[in-house]
């Protein structure tokens, strides 16, 4: 976008995922759950924090503390509805929003790899193999990802 559409690059504030967008329209919150932010490529997932290396060589002149949102545990609670989310649902406000996760992160969950030993092969809209250890679990060689999963994993 920096390149191809310079104007636009500069008045954006924020750079999310939709997911992220959702929380911050419910809530009025700008927070991300560990497991969707690793899907970005500029998260770390051995330090559970957001790349300076990765967000400065893709821009280094943006203030990426302020563009991304915060990172919140997956199963905590970031807020309730706010007035106009519950209004628009037609919810009750004290109807509680955690940060969330992804798509896999929560097959995972469904499929049973919360402790270490279950491998889980899924077929979708992607081919995922996961399991959950209680570290990051690194490939040297960079073919596969390693993702958070949404139970601390």
């Amino acid at each position: 976008m920096r390149r191809k559409e310079p104007e636009l690059h500069a008045r954006a504030r924020h750079f999310c995922l939709p997911h992220d967008y959702l929380n911050l329209w419910l809530t009025g919150e700008f927070s991300s759950g560990p497991g969707d932010a690793s899907g970005t490529a500029y998260f770390n997932v051995q330090t559970r924090s957001y790349s300076e290396t990765v967000l400065r060589t893709l821009d280094a002149d943006r203030d990426w503390e302020h563009s991304l949102p915060a990172i919140s545990p997956s199963l905590s609670l970031i807020a309730g509805l706010r007035r106009e989310g519950a209004e628009s649902l037609g919810t009750p406000r004290r109807i509680p929003v955690s940060a969330g996760g992804g798509d896999n992160m929560y097959a995972a969950i469904g499929a049973g790899a919360v402790v270490p030993g279950p491998v889980i092969v899924r077929l979708g809209t992607s081919g995922t193999v996961f399991s959950f250890t209680t570290g990051p679990a690194i490939d040297p060689t960079g073919e596969a990802a390693a993702f958070c999963s949404s139970t601390d994993g």
